[in-house]
């Protein structure tokens, strides 16, 4: 499990939007847990109590800085890894799941993994799978042989790489 540590003083024109980045992790194995650092903003305080109804841990305390605040919430956390997330940032889980899915005792160790942000998409590569999410659409495709992921890295990635028409994965059956 991942434990997604989100400090907060004051952020709650923020943080909504940081919570619901975390929110969209896909494998649902993550807590969020939000340190309240003594906010009294009256739109914050109204915003954490929506979050702890969703059912997100929100620990309360007085102001005692950013540092302490997030160490409080290391140290409530149950995952066996932490991301700590600033109030006023977003979570892409497309490469947070990136923490936990190279770590060594993990079955996705050897697979292919990319990602890369263009001025109008965001393209993310598991293996053969690729997802393009653009403001419009979200397109997901699968990849049909290493000369088609040598083209995706020219044309998305900015770089032509003909060693990947003998790249090696060994999750892909055919490009092992």
């Amino acid at each position: 499990m991942v434990s997604i540590v989100v400090p907060c003083f004051n952020d709650g024109r923020f943080l909504g939007d940081a919570i619901e980045s975390a929110e969209a992790n896909q494998s649902g194995n993550y807590e969020i847990i939000i340190v309240n650092d003594g906010s009294t903003d009256a739109g914050t305080l109204e915003l954490l109590k929506t979050i702890e109804s969703r059912g997100h841990q929100v620990i309360h305390q007085e102001n005692r800085g950013l540092g302490f605040s997030r160490n409080v919430g290391i140290a409530a956390a149950r995952g066996a890894y932490i991301l700590p997330l600033d109030a006023d940032n977003r979570i892409d889980f497309d490469v947070g799941n990136h923490y936990t899915s190279t770590h060594p005792a993990s079955p996705f160790v050897n697979r292919l993994m990319l990602r890369a942000l263009t001025d109008d998409a965001s393209i993310v590569v598991m293996n053969r799978s690729v997802k393009t999410v653009r403001a419009d659409a979200v397109v997901e495709a699968t990849l049909a042989d290493r000369a088609a992921l040598r083209a995706l890295l020219h044309v998305h990635f900015g770089f032509d790489l003909p060693e990947v028409l003998a790249l090696r994965v060994p999750t892909i059956d055919e490009w092992q």
